[in-house]
């Protein structure tokens, strides 16, 4: 069954001062306060992209755990994420493919996720894999495989064709635990065309960061971003999945993601 996300984690900045006072020593030179900096036209402009994917990875997740449930209620027995799925855009709407790899691949079900109306599921469908769903399929093993799992539990997918025909496969932190999300954890995998080749992992954080937000008193969720400057798509999909804003902290900006969208805090 599809894995429900939710984020977690808080971390504070603080500035540590240590020395050494021996006499004759001079007084310490007051800290520099940090300050942030606006963002520049090209920083921005990174951002209008950065906000369209993370809503791309947001729409692929709700299809995955929606199109889940409908097979379920219909097969209950039936383990749809078991080996993992690809989704495909059809003509009459988004086409979700669990997928079953046991010495062969096959399908377990194909789920027809409508613009309107119920999805529409076909279990065992006497079809196999086109071309394209399967270089998708296996640019998903190839991710899993290469993308270090920091959390220790359960990866989701979702998968993103670049310009020059390879996969940008984002591989999610997730956790059946529905008061707690992880904030941290994810990455980008790039996998060449054919599915076979990891070309270059880009981790969105350096630990796993989780965070309990069944309380009532948290109202936003406040953490460091040491590995970029900019936010990654993954913060735009947890701030659409949840309803806590995100405040990021990086060497020279101070930004909030909320439903979606990346502004400056000053």
């Amino acid at each position: 069954m599809h894995t429900t996300r939710r984020i977690a984690c808080a971390a504070a900045l603080a500035l540590v001062i240590a020395g050494c006072a021996q006499p004759p020593a001079k007084p310490a030179a007051p800290a520099e306060k940090w300050q942030t900096v606006p963002p520049t036209p090209e920083e921005l402009a990174e951002i209008a992209k950065i906000e369209a994917i993370g809503r791309e990875i947001y729409r692929q997740d709700q299809l995955a755990w929606h199109a889940s449930d409908a097979l379920l209620a219909q097969h209950p027995k039936v383990q749809p994420a078991k080996d993992g799925w690809v989704i495909t855009n059809e003509a009459d709407g988004a086409r979700v493919t669990f997928v079953e790899d046991d010495r062969t691949i096959r399908i377990v079900g194909d789920v027809l996720m409508p613009p309107e109306g119920a999805p529409r599921v076909t279990l065992d469908p006497k079809r196999t894999l086109d071309d394209t769903e399967l270089r998708m399929f296996r640019a998903r093993q190839t991710a899993l495989h290469a993308a270090q799992n920091v959390c220790g539990g359960p990866m989701n997918t979702t998968i993103v064709p670049s310009d020059d025909g390879s996969w940008d496969v984002y591989v999610l932190a997730a956790t059946a635990q529905p008061n707690v999300v992880p904030l941290g954890g994810h990455s980008r995998v790039r996998v060449s065309a054919d599915g076979m080749t990891a070309m270059a992992v880009e981790p969105y954080s350096k630990s796993c960061m989780m965070m309990d937000i069944s309380s009532p008193k948290v109202i936003e969720l406040v953490a460091s971003h040491i590995v970029s400057e900019l936010p990654a798509p993954t913060h735009v999909f947890l701030s659409l999945t949840y309803p806590k804003p995100i405040d990021l902290a990086t060497r020279t900006h101070f930004w909030r993601i909320a439903d979606g969208t990346i502004t400056t805090i000053k």
